[in-house]
């Protein structure tokens, strides 16, 4: 008997997330009582038809009513907002960006209740926030708001990269407007804790330039000198094992060599470019910051092959992962102190 630990989000309804969690549920082999779906029941329901899973599912309308069931017997699927009407697979919708939005805070609100451990949230889609006058741009900006945590980090990982953003979803002009001594260091602080969440205690921490070359001494940008360089010395002396400003161009081949354990990226497209280019397959988005775990397959809604049957779950069954091992790891520490 199990209490379900790890909340999987639906999504947006219109994209490949009812299709992928489907998936997971058809090839994993851990018992579905450890887990709970917080969306649309009909919507579920038929991904698990067309999908063939033969996992029971059991609707309920508020976290009070779940209880722990034996290994076998099911999975919860946790009853948010309706898509009311024709579902329009594929395309922009105001319905299923509120189907979607409504998901993640439900989830986020039993997370802070303590009931569950992890979230994993399918794919969403911000234009379809946007029309559903969601006023926040992603799932980052909901999660960081409704679990009231004012410090959040976009972490990146996959078989070979782990990369860390300073900033995440704003213009690149923005992006450079927001960035300070503050901001970098923290984020590099935010690297050691991230590398420590996956069991490994010692990073070496490498930190991305923002300008060609690094600068080159100024001779490019004086960002370097005068934001990132003080960020890096202030984090060596306290004992963190930090190299940089290094030229951005040759970072990531570096840290993918094993020169490195993570990357500290100034701005959400010198980290996701090289990390992406890799391959979505494999890769996972952790928000760090949060009072409890969360994970995301590292690819969007996938609108163009929506309710075709061709979407790969290698992502989400990764991020699943990542959020098991990172619950487990904590316990573990936790049981030590």
């Amino acid at each position: 008997m199990q209490f379900p630990i790890i909340a999987i989000t639906m999504g947006d309804p219109a994209g490949i997330g009812p299709e992928i969690i489907a998936k997971f549920f058809r090839l994993q082999k851990e018992g579905p009582n450890q887990f709970i779906v917080f969306g649309s029941p009909d919507i579920i329901q038929k991904s698990f038809q067309k999908e063939d899973v033969k996992v029971p599912c059991h609707v309920i309308d508020s976290i009070e009513e779940i209880k722990p069931m034996p290994i076998r017997d099911g999975v919860f699927i946790h009853q948010t907002a309706r898509v009311e009407g024709k579902l329009p697979i594929g395309c922009i919708s105001s319905r299923c960006g509120w189907a979607a939005y409504d998901a993640i805070v439900q989830a986020i609100n039993a997370a802070n209740l303590g009931v569950l451990k992890a979230i994993v949230t399918a794919p969403i889609n911000k234009e379809s926030l946007k029309k559903a006058s969601v006023k926040y741009i992603g799932h980052t900006e909901i999660l960081a708001q409704f679990s009231e945590s004012p410090e959040v980090f976009m972490l990146m990982v996959n078989d070979v990269l782990r990369v860390i953003l300073c900033t995440i979803h704003v213009s690149l002009r923005e992006s450079i407007n927001l960035l300070n001594e503050k901001i970098v260091y923290r984020t590099i602080i935010a690297a050691k804790t991230a590398c420590a969440n996956l069991g490994l205690e010692q990073p070496r921490i490498a930190v991305a330039g923002l300008n060609p070359h690094a600068g080159e001494n100024g001779l490019m940008g004086r960002e370097e000198c005068l934001i990132i360089k003080p960020a890096v010395e202030k984090a060596i002396s306290e004992g963190l094992n930090v190299t940089g400003p290094l030229p951005p161009d040759t970072v990531f081949l570096k840290a993918r060599e094993g020169h490195f354990d993570i990357v500290v990226a100034q701005y959400h497209d010198q980290g996701l470019i090289p990390f992406k280019y890799l391959g979505l397959d494999t890769g996972v988005n952790i928000t760090m910051g949060l009072p409890f775990v969360r994970t995301s397959p590292d690819h969007g809604t996938a609108f163009e092959i929506a309710g075709k049957g061709l979407a790969n779950p290698s992502s989400f069954i990764k991020a699943v992962s990542h959020a098991t091992s990172m619950i487990n790891l904590s316990s573990k520490t936790d049981a030590k102190m």
